[in-house]
């Protein structure tokens, strides 16, 4: 048995789900301050360079969603993925859920929203989503994560103790994954499949003689 772990955005995906439904909020009249462009544009060249602060930006997300109940969150999430779902696919995301065998584990680890996650791993049939977690009280949005980001460090933390929760070993990890921020795991893990990566990410696979895929 193995366990598959998949970062999502820009790895099972062929592009940002995030950045797709902050594009979708923007239809619905999220977003509406002048410097958003500019204020996105350099959250991107941060995440490339690996100098990216994931708790400003899951809160850049979250605080314009302030307020939004539960139930219409999920609303506009499915209307989310039945737009988008088709743009953020490709063929190389059904060949990487191919290689699951049917006595092995999957999973997503993602630094997305939770709420975005969990759609996506029901759709692909995957076991369960380790993601960054949206604070909900009195079922509504409060603008606020509940705990860290699910990036670097505490992604690779999150992974190992779901792993001591299911009594697997980190040896039985492959994870798959595009970009240098998921370094933390990228080292944990006996196993890489690096997909599309980053300049820094793929110095490090060509010269450790991992298996990379381009799209």
């Amino acid at each position: 048995m193995k366990l598959h772990v998949f970062d999502l955005d820009d790895t099972l995906l062929c592009g940002d789900s995030e950045g797709a439904w902050i594009n979708f909020l923007s239809t619905k009249g999220f977003f509406v301050n002048d410097d958003h462009a500019s204020i996105m544009e350099q959250f991107e060249v941060d995440y490339r360079s690996g100098d990216f602060d994931s708790e400003r930006y899951c809160l850049y997300i979250l605080q314009s969603m302030q307020g939004l109940h539960e139930e219409e969150l999920s609303k506009l999430s499915d209307e989310f993925i039945e737009e988008y779902f088709d743009q953020l696919v490709d063929q190389v995301t059904f060949n990487l859920l191919d290689r699951i065998e049917k006595e092995d584990l999957s999973i997503i680890a993602t630094g997305a929203m939770d709420f975005l996650g969990n759609k996506f791993s029901s759709k692909f049939g995957i076991q369960d989503c380790i993601a960054t977690k949206t604070e909900i009280i009195n079922n509504k949005i409060s603008g606020r994560l509940d705990g860290s980001p699910n990036f670097g460090s505490d992604k690779k933390a999150n992974v190992e103790e779901w792993c001591k929760r299911k009594n697997i070993s980190k040896e039985e990890i492959i994870f798959y994954t595009d970009s240098i921020n998921d370094f933390p795991l990228v080292k944990l893990s006996p196993q890489n499949v690096i997909v599309c990566p980053d300049d820094k990410l793929e110095k490090f696979a060509q010269e450790n003689k991992l298996e990379i895929i381009y799209r």
